[in-house]
């Protein structure tokens, strides 16, 4: 089975090219209820005079 492909949970944009986007890249420990999972995920921030990962697995022991 394939892990599903990453999928953008927030993006904001503006005019001038500058964006902020919240990226789902999977599942850590899925709950056995619906909606008690913890995500992983990744923030990144574009603009003209930065471009910024964050990865939300940083600092952790995950298998996203």
């Amino acid at each position: 089975m394939t892990a599903p492909a990453p999928v953008d949970l927030v993006h904001l944009a503006d005019s001038d090219g500058d964006r902020c986007v919240v990226r789902v890249t999977g599942r850590f420990r899925p709950g056995g209820l619906t909606g008690r999972d913890i995500l992983c995920a990744e923030v990144l921030v574009s603009t003209s005079f930065v471009d910024a990962l964050l990865d939300g697995t940083s600092g952790r022991q995950t298998t996203c």
